[in-house]
């Protein structure tokens, strides 16, 4: 699990006002350290590892999506 509230998230994990969403999504960013607990400023929460579905539930999924990461980093480097 991340406690920086990135990653990959199951259907039926997230919630608004108490009430189950049936969503399913990713939020992912550059693989890190967990934040040590308590640390300041609040964004640097926000770092840490990125949570994602089992290779058994969805085959080749983190290489795919890290590859994508990558190409598209390349691409903003060279469009800047």
């Amino acid at each position: 699990k991340s406690a920086a509230f990135r990653g990959y998230i199951a259907q039926g994990l997230e919630n608004t006002n108490g009430v189950v969403d049936e969503r399913e999504q990713i939020e992912f960013g550059v693989e890190s350290e967990a934040a040590p607990p308590g640390v300041m400023p609040y964004y640097l929460r926000l770092q840490g590892p990125n949570q994602w579905p089992s290779d058994a539930t969805c085959p080749d999924f983190r290489p795919a999506v890290e590859t994508f990461a990558v190409e598209m980093e390349e691409e903003a480097r060279r469009l800047t």
